[in-house]
């Protein structure tokens, strides 16, 4: 039994370390998300979680939009989840919204999950990948940011390895947008 739970454990590290080099862009998942940088950001719309909806078309020539698409099951993006929601908050007063985009779960689930993690955020639902597929999400998580030009600034595959280092190029790409919004 023990030698069962040890393997099980150590099938479980591996897996989870795996994940994280991939995470960080280790294959060409993110190709097709990185060309829509420099792009007109999809008009699509997703429910949110607590009612409402989630329109990209009325942010456009208001706010910046911070999208991270994520899920629950996802080890790297439960990791980063709640940096990129507190870096998002620290730029709130600089025009900067942010929505976690939900891959594919129940709204139950996913209510239950934020509240034990304590998140307060605005989560958007993609039940059908449809809000996902125009983003060309092939792996999570992903980060999106458009500025308030409605141009997409930066995207990003994966999650960096540790929380300095994610809240640091958060930081510098929203700097960025903050910048752009102002020429």
């Amino acid at each position: 039994m023990k030698k069962t739970v040890r393997y099980g454990l150590v099938v479980l590290a591996i897996a989870v370390g795996c994940s994280m080099l991939r995470a960080r862009g280790a294959d060409d998942d993110d190709v097709a998300a990185k060309k829509l940088q420099g792009k007109p950001a999809p008009a699509v719309t997703a429910k949110l979680l607590d009612g409402g909806t989630l329109n990209l078309a009325d942010h456009k020539g208001k706010d910046i939009v911070m999208l991270d698409f994520w899920a629950t099951w996802c080890g790297p993006c439960v990791f980063a989840l709640p940096t990129e929601a507190e870096v998002a908050k620290a730029y709130a007063d600089k025009g900067v919204v942010f929505y976690a985009v939900n891959q594919q779960e129940e709204p139950a689930d996913v209510k239950e999950f934020l509240k034990s993690k304590n998140l307060d955020i605005k989560c958007a639902l993609d039940p059908d990948n449809k809000f996902s597929d125009a983003f060309a999400v092939n792996g999570i998580p992903e980060t999106v940011i458009i500025g308030k030009d409605g141009i997409i600034k930066y995207v990003d595959v994966g999650v960096w390895p540790d929380k300095d280092k994610l809240t640091k190029e958060l930081s510098t790409a929203l700097d960025q947008a903050v910048s752009d919004s102002k020429k």
